[in-house]
């Protein structure tokens, strides 16, 4: 009987993949799995045609998945051959997936996409995807749905190491977190030990913490929230202590141990956005009170015309003015004052809007415009359950924010700082966590900085931190040097394992210098504490020989002293952007003759 059923099943799923009628099985609503189009390349007559889609699991528990692409018959709606993949699908996660069909040399066809639980038996559960041949035409949701995944994924793979900083760390960390996009295994954990390593570092300080930068921590401290850690309590350090209490933990700064001096409304900003992610409580030893932030920002640093300045009160900044509303936001129905404040910061972003939809800011000695004030009036505006993209006062000649910021983004992911230049980390950081928060907004769920539905994780055992110069690239000497050090998570040195194609190398204080083989060079470097927790990074070095552009005859003489001539007139060769010294040093070493220099 077991076997009539398997027998049923093969039947069942041969009938629904292959029959000239496509399978339905079920309503296509309410399904676990969003399926959505976003590439297709090759899709003609004799090719293998390259499918992407974006596929989103809206529940809160994985999904084991069958991804299916099948090739059907235009007219008959046959479907000729199919490919699938299975994956899982995180709670809450979005992905990327592709895959390639082939298509015969004749006929027309139609790719179709849908995902279903199992092969034995399936259910269907996701929406089924018609792929068109040419780009499509997307809706403004799609277009958000599209950049903000693709831009998660090249953030994964520009910052693969997320560190502390402004650029390729807290913020790309905070805008993954906050799009719930699923992050390759350890991501969080390799974040958090560095964090716990300069923590520590600084703490032990007397004097020039964090670089006298209050800010530093505040950025920190959001960015652990989002990924479920406490910020109270980092290995018994508490950073939000650095804003109650700056002046006791800045001592060498004074008298800009007030919060709001020395970095201005950033500090106080930044401040109000870290202690409210949660709702942290007041600690013991405060100098400064969340109201006594409140009334600094609006007093000392809110123009007349209703923005916000960065140092004073007297030249507006709209990236602060955007910025201050998001700060002072859950404070709105509390306050009548900081209505009054939002109510006329909001008049002035819509005021200061142009037609195009975008903010002409001054730009160095110039003006221009920029996606920094977009994204953070972006932000503001969700966080006040305003939508930028549909409301009035934010559409200037069927130009909205969301249409505007779309214009920088790079179809391969990422976000420029202005319309037509390059790819740029903090345009792209800011042009995520803006398109997150829209996204936010648009599902209901809590607003960006609002993480009281972020859940706290139990900290795995702390790996090894690695420090190394090393990144993936092509270099064209076959002679190499590189920095590797590493330390446990008491911040005790370890020594590190490096191996070079398959053989172990020693350094020298830090330094190792090796001899590249032609093309591709793998370098893999172990750090394992004495706990046994094991951190381990690889690196891809490819050696790519210059050809010479052309050949230059020099030579060495010491006839005036007597001595002859060193290097005859010999022919060398000439390599693009050589300098004499290049050249003369080149030759110098393969003829084992020494030379003395200064400068």
């Amino acid at each position: 009987m077991k076997s009539n059923k398997n027998i049923l099943a093969f039947i069942l799923i041969f009938m629904m993949l292959f029959s000239n009628v496509t399978p339905v099985l079920a309503a296509e609503i309410n399904k676990p799995l969003t399926m959505s189009q976003v590439s297709v390349k090759n899709f003609e007559n004799n090719k293998d045609a390259e499918v992407e889609l974006r596929v989103e699991n809206t529940t809160n528990k994985d999904i084991v998945a069958k991804l299916i692409v099948g090739l059907y018959e235009s007219t008959s709606n046959k479907m000729i051959t199919y490919n699938y993949v299975s994956d899982t699908i995180g709670a809450n996660q979005v992905k990327n997936w592709g895959t390639c069909i082939p298509v015969p040399s004749e006929g027309e066809y139609k790719i179709k996409a849908f995902a279903w639980d199992k092969m034995d038996k399936p259910t269907t559960i996701s929406n089924m995807v018609l792929i068109n041949k040419e780009k499509p035409v997307l809706t403004v949701a799609e277009q958000v749905y599209t950049a903000i995944n693709k831009t998660a994924a090249y953030q994964i793979e520009n910052t693969n190491d997320p560190g502390i900083g402004t650029i390729g760390g807290d913020w790309t960390v905070f805008s993954l977190a906050r799009a719930n996009y699923q992050v390759p295994e350890n991501y969080y954990e390799n974040y958090y030990s560095k964090v716990l390593h300069k923590a520590k570092a600084e703490h032990a300080k007397q004097g020039n913490r964090w670089d006298n930068k209050v800010t530093d921590v505040e950025r920190v401290a959001i960015g652990l929230t989002a990924i479920g850690r406490n910020p109270e309590n980092v290995d018994g350090i508490n950073l939000l202590d650095y804003i109650w209490n700056k002046g006791g933990n800045f001592p060498n700064i004074k008298p800009d141990g007030v919060l709001g001096h020395r970095q201005g409304a950033n500090e106080l900003v930044f401040a109000l956005l870290a202690l409210d992610t949660k709702n942290y409580k007041q600690s013991d030893n405060a100098t400064i009170t969340r109201d006594e932030i409140i009334n600094r920002i609006l007093n000392e640093y809110q123009l007349e015309s209703g923005g916000f300045g960065l140092n004073d009160k007297t030249t507006m900044s709209l990236d602060i003015t955007g910025m201050a509303i998001q700060a002072l936001a859950p404070y709105y129905d509390k306050k009548p004052e900081v209505k009054i404040a939002i109510d006329k910061a909001i008049t002035v972003l819509s005021n200061k809007q142009g037609s195009d939809g975008k903010y002409l800011i001054n730009f160095g000695e110039n003006k221009a415009k920029t996606l920094e004030s977009i994204a953070q009036a972006i932000v503001a505006l969700t966080a006040m359950d305003i939508d930028p993209h549909t409301d009035k006062r934010f559409v200037k000649n069927e130009n909205s924010l969301i249409t505007a910021l779309l214009t920088f983004y790079d179809e391969n992911g990422g976000f420029k700082h202005i319309v037509g230049g390059k790819i740029n980390p903090i345009a792209t950081d800011q042009g995520l966590y803006a398109l997150v928060a829209y996204d936010r907004f648009k599902e209901g769920k809590n607003s960006l900085y609002n993480m009281d539905d972020v859940q706290s994780i139990n900290i795995k055992p702390v790996q090894p931190v690695i420090t190394t110069n090393l990144a993936n690239k092509t270099v064209d000497k076959e002679e190499f040097t590189f920095t590797v050090s590493a330390k446990d998570s008491s911040d005790k040195k370890i020594e590190p394992v490096v191996i070079v194609n398959s053989v172990e190398k020693k350094g020298t204080n830090d330094s190792y210098k090796v001899i590249l083989k032609k093309g591709k060079n793998v370098i893999k470097v172990i750090a394992t504490d004495s706990e046994g927790h094991k951190e381990e990074k690889i690196f891809t070095i490819n050696y790519e020989e210059k050809a010479p552009v052309g050949k230059v005859k020099l030579s060495i003489e010491k006839r005036t002293i007597g001595k002859g001539d060193p290097l005859s007139l010999t022919e060398v060769d000439l390599y693009e952007k050589d300098t004499p010294w290049d050249v003369l040093k080149r030759i110098t070493d393969e003829k084992g003759i020494k030379i003395k220099h200064t400068y």
